[in-house]
């Protein structure tokens, strides 16, 4: 999968007055998963389709980083929006 389909595939949601990107594809168990720092959902694109067969995966875009917002104190950067209420919205 190339950065062009990946992004195609993302979507928006707005929790707590931030937009967090984030792709969700799939049907059954649900499958998260996270990306590291300093990197963005965009990691798990190979992981995608595969997983995607069997589970609901959801790949966020931490608050910071890839296409979610930014917030200036860079200590929530990771943990200000935590990515189980992604899951749930």
């Amino acid at each position: 999968m190339d950065f062009d389909e990946f992004r195609a595939r993302q979507q928006e949601t707005t929790i707590d007055g931030l937009k967090v990107s984030f792709v969700d594809e799939g049907q059954g168990p649900t499958q998260l998963l996270i990306h590291g720092i300093p990197v963005w959902g965009y990691l798990w694109k190979d992981c995608l389709k595969p997983l995607a067969a069997h589970f609901r995966v959801i790949i966020p875009d931490l608050v910071g980083y890839g296409y979610s917002d930014r917030v200036a104190q860079r200590i929530f950067r990771a943990i200000y929006v935590p990515p189980r209420r992604i899951a749930l919205k």
